[in-house]
């Protein structure tokens, strides 16, 4: 018995450490490539990659629904996600297109150490959007952050207003999705998975309108140039890449909980950070340097307090629902209303297969009433799923909206075709990378 249970350890550590390994390796991978298709190939469409991207996670989600690894949500359920997937997906997607947008004209060391300051909007956000306060140690540990966040902006010869803007604003938008989630989704931990896939399907709807208006002529410009199977390399690569990580890191927390993630947040920061500036040739004043350190020293410090004062709030909560067992003879203890609402991220994961809610509301009226709004919800979610699978289709095989040579205004001669290619392109990446190369 001792043997099979030190072999069954060893067997979870085994296990853990390939998960930790699996979560670096995949998060730095898919900062430097997603900094590397900006940069290096020029693939300036953060709308079409976020467009791709979503896609491919939705169908894989739907995939793993259909095969019965995740249950089937009740239509109970599914009258529930009407509102957390409206709300959470469109601050999801604007926060990732200006993240993607914001590494066209910034390093990704400068984008990581902005981002970084999230905790200070994060603190900003809870309080006015839902009147939580925090602790003064939470805040100053944040205000480290932020400050090492200024030094890293101060004279960096990378800095860019427009990336900087945007990288900003993303942060702002992540809280607000992280906030939003808290709200809608509170006591709801096993629809995660679901909220997850159709977020997902939400943001790739949400996303057509901006490739038509802004990307759609460029891209088909570059696709011209490049061959169009080069670039569904590009967007299929970065989506696999995507799916890998958040499988990888739901697993992880299921199998080490967030202190891992905790840990490693500082670990991976530090990293990108490190190999970002070697790997890209960042050009650093000393004082940037001095940011970063200050910077990861900071989300250091106030992932250390956070959690610290997590495990605070859990024990007070354990310790009031054991004297609300014991009877109503005990004192019952003063708790916050933080106490009752701790997220427990084993649950949060979208691997787990929690048991769904089967009763659709009070009466057979209710459930009559879910049951008609599931439905409708089954038809739509078919239905947007079959336009977005058609505009995909439809932006990969259609090789132009419009020929080259009817914008230049010829038919036959082919070589002012590619010029006005070659002069498009070169003028476009000037705009795009001219204080960045």
């Amino acid at each position: 018995m001792a043997t099979m249970a030190t072999t069954k350890q060893q067997t979870s550590f085994f296990v853990l450490g390939l998960l930790i390994a699996g979560y670096l390796v995949l998060n730095l991978a898919l900062n430097l490539y997603n900094k590397m298709v900006f940069s290096s190939y020029h693939f300036n469409f953060p709308c079409i990659i976020m467009f791709f991207h979503q896609g491919l996670l939705y169908f894989t989600l739907r995939t793993c629904t259909l095969l019965g690894i995740v249950p089937q949500p009740t239509h109970a359920t599914k009258s529930d996600l009407a509102g957390p997937v409206m709300v959470v997906g469109t601050f999801f997607a604007v926060n990732v297109i200006c993240n993607n947008a914001s590494l066209i004209f910034i390093s990704l060391s400068l984008n990581q150490c902005l981002k970084a300051s999230s905790p200070m909007i994060m603190i900003a956000v809870a309080y006015c959007v839902e009147s939580k306060s925090t602790p003064l140690r939470q805040i100053g540990a944040a205000s480290v952050v932020v400050l090492g966040s200024f030094l890293v902006v101060l004279k960096n010869p990378g800095f860019d207003i427009v990336g900087v803007s945007l990288c900003l604003l993303s942060a702002c938008m992540g809280c607000f999705q992280f906030s939003a989630a808290s709200i809608v989704m509170k006591g709801k931990s096993n629809l995660v998975f679901h909220v997850t896939m159709y977020t997902a399907l939400v943001v790739t709807f949400l996303c057509l309108p901006a490739i038509i208006v802004l990307e759609l002529d460029d891209f088909h410009d570059y696709a011209k140039e490049h061959s169009m199977i080069k670039c569904m390399g590009l967007l299929f690569l970065g989506g696999s890449m995507a799916i890998m990580y958040l499988l990888v890191t739901n697993a992880l927390i299921v199998n080490g909980g967030s202190v891992y993630l905790t840990v490693l947040g500082n670990l991976k920061l530090a990293l990108i950070v490190l190999v970002s500036c070697w790997l890209f040739k960042d050009q650093l004043e000393a004082i940037n340097m001095l940011g970063i350190l200050v910077t990861i020293f900071g989300f250091g410090l106030y992932s250390y307090i956070k959690k610290k004062d997590t495990k605070a709030l859990e024990a007070n909560a354990n310790k009031h629902k054991s004297h609300a067992k014991a009877g109503g003879g005990i004192e019952r203890m003063p708790l916050e209303e933080d106490d009752l609402d701790i997220a427990d991220e084993e649950r949060q994961s979208l691997l787990v297969n929690s048991d769904f809610d089967r009763v659709g509301g009070g009466n057979r009226g209710g459930r009559s009433k879910n049951k008609r709004v599931g439905r409708t919800g089954l038809i739509l979610e078919c239905g947007m799923a079959l336009f977005v699978f058609a505009m995909a289709v439809g932006l990969i095989l259609n090789p132009r909206h419009a020929s080259i040579m009817e914008k230049v205004g010829v038919t036959d001669d082919v070589t002012k075709a590619n010029t006005y290619l070659s002069t498009k392109h070169a003028a476009h990446a000037v705009v795009q990378y001219g204080g960045n190369r």
